[in-house]
């Protein structure tokens, strides 16, 4: 499997970004993302993830595909799932 990153702020103003995964050969029949609750260097906990907004999963082809969140910090996509 290999993982794309692309990172945009289209309106700096919004002090918002765009944050788009590209999952390349997956093989799978699911696909639970995480994540981290810490920053490198320091121990305190800043749970990321209840910064996320908007948060969607889709084929390379814009169709939306299933997703459920697990925990705080972990999300899951079924590939065999059929677009809602």
């Amino acid at each position: 499997m290999r993982l794309s990153y692309r990172v945009t702020m289209p309106q700096p103003t919004n002090h918002l970004f765009e944050v788009t995964i590209l999952v390349e050969d997956w093989r799978g029949d699911r696909l639970d993302l995480k994540m981290p609750v810490w920053t490198p260097g320091s121990y305190m906990v800043r749970e990321y993830s209840r910064h996320l907004q908007d948060f969607t999963v889709q084929t390379l082809d814009g169709k939306p595909l299933p997703w459920q969140k697990l925990a705080k910090t972990t999300g899951r996509s079924t590939a065999t799932a059929r677009p809602v």
